[in-house]
């Protein structure tokens, strides 16, 4: 398996495959943080009303010339599924999109245990602890040439909270949850559409990234790794 590049962006985890050119990987980064961004203005915070967030990243998607291929939505209580690991769903979906999928998300979440910073980073934007319970919302894109993205992202209402509260925890532990709800996407970027607001969205992005950290690359392979 060809190795992927490893980026939390936000509340997303992004995939990226090493044949993406490097103005394609920066229009996703940018795009998915920006959409982040407007829904946490315009909808409020996906911990709170995961639906109408979702939405609004979407939609602001497709304002920002990604035009979306693929939709896929599921909702479920805890008595109706019984899951091993929050990523398990999106590996699930995201398999149906490209075979090795699972394999691909596998070793971008054990580069995300192993890199600290990374980890506390994501955890900032994925996890809420609250009295009664936690609350997990993530994503996982893969990213291939086009470019082309598929996401899948995932929440968690958590009758209590993790015996850890943090989303380590989350993403290795097995789960006792209120409901699960699911969203995927497949999306093809305009290019010829997007290049004519790249230069002020990049411009824009790099301001946010100073005023907090969204944004982290993380080593996609173990220390010692040996790739000869």
């Amino acid at each position: 398996m060809e190795d992927y590049c490893v980026w939390v962006n936000g509340g997303s985890l992004l995939l990226i495959a090493p044949d993406v050119l490097a103005d394609q990987r920066q229009a996703v980064l940018d795009s998915v943080l920006y959409a982040q961004l407007v829904a946490n203005k315009f909808a409020g915070s996906r911990f709170s009303n995961y639906q109408t967030w979702y939405e609004r990243y979407r939609n602001t998607l497709t304002e920002r010339d990604w035009i979306f291929t693929k939709f896929h939505h599921e909702s479920k209580s805890a008595s109706d599924c019984s899951l091993l690991s929050a990523i398990q769903p999106l590996q699930l979906w995201l398999e149906t999109r490209h075979t090795g999928a699972s394999a691909i998300i596998d070793q971008g979440i054990a580069a995300l245990i192993r890199d600290a910073q990374g980890l506390e980073c994501f955890g900032g934007f994925t996890f809420e602890a609250r009295d009664t319970g936690a609350v997990l919302v993530m994503e996982i894109g893969l990213v291939h040439p086009g470019p082309v993205i598929d996401l899948c992202s995932i929440s968690i209402t958590y009758a209590q909270a993790p015996e850890v509260a943090g989303i380590e925890q989350s993403l290795a532990g097995e789960m006792l949850c209120n409901e699960v709800v699911i969203n995927g996407g497949a999306a093809v970027l305009d290019g010829k559409i997007f290049e004519a607001s790249r230069a002020d969205l990049r411009s824009l992005m790099a301001r946010k990234q100073q005023e907090h950290n969204y944004l982290m690359a993380l080593d996609s392979q173990p220390e010692g790794d040996n790739h000869e």
